[in-house]
């Protein structure tokens, strides 16, 4: 499985262990958002990616928004 693909299971799991989480702010530092944007869509599952980002990783996000 694609580093991508596992994000986005960990992003969609609505009990996400402490390791889960881990692993998901983790690989979010090493993938394209743009990819993971784009991959989230054509599943429908954006919605579920957004609220993850937000409630595990929204400093990553907001460090990676001052880097563009």
């Amino acid at each position: 499985m694609t580093p991508d693909l596992q994000f986005l299971i960990n992003c969609c799991k609505t009990n996400p262990t402490a390791a889960d989480i881990e692993q998901t702010r983790t690989q979010f530092n090493s993938l394209q958002l743009s990819e993971i944007t784009t991959l989230a869509h054509a599943h429908g599952v954006f919605p579920l990616v957004y609220q993850t980002i937000q409630t595990h990783a929204a400093d990553l996000l907001s460090t990676y928004a001052k880097l563009i």
